[in-house]
């Protein structure tokens, strides 16, 4: 027989669980950066990191889906705060490829410095471009999904 256990022991193993993967996340992001960056490693290096950061930011993102968990506060999370966030991370993309390719090709930026401010737009409309696109995406699909279980819910109290 399972033991019964207290819901605020389960709560917080589940809160230390979920704190837990986040940590290991930004680790293996935090390593996948150093390596890439400070190491200049190649692919093959980091290859097992990569994988395991999206795989488990997909598995985590269909999960959520799934279970109807709603992934964008719909008073928070508005249009506009899709823009707001898409361009945070596009600010963040360019900076980083910005001091990535600044230190790799240095002699070629010194005298075109337009050159690497045209570098540093293209690649933040770019990143700003796809991380809209997916976020809007997700958007869609995750208010179809809530208008959908509010319909059930609309449906089971109707009957």
């Amino acid at each position: 027989m399972k033991k019964q256990q207290d819901e605020r022991v389960v709560a917080e193993r589940r809160k230390i669980g979920s704190e837990t993967c986040q940590l290991l996340m930004f680790a293996l992001v935090g390593s996948i950066l150093v390596k890439q960056f400070a190491y200049a490693a190649p692919f093959s290096q980091y290859a097992v990191e990569f994988i395991c950061v999206m795989g488990a930011s997909v598995y985590i993102l269909i999960r959520n889906f799934l279970s109807g968990n709603n992934l964008f506060d719909s008073k928070r999370d508005s249009k506009i705060m899709l823009v707001v966030k898409s361009m945070i991370i596009a600010l963040a993309v360019a900076a980083i490829n910005g001091v990535y390719r600044y230190i790799e090709y240095e002699e070629h930026f010194t005298d075109e410095i337009g050159l690497f401010i045209l570098t540093l737009a293209i690649t933040f409309v770019s990143a700003f471009v796809v991380t809209f696109t997916v976020l809007f995406a997700l958007y869609l699909i995750n208010k179809k999904r809530q208008e959908k279980i509010e319909a059930n819910f609309i449906d089971d109290d109707n009957e």
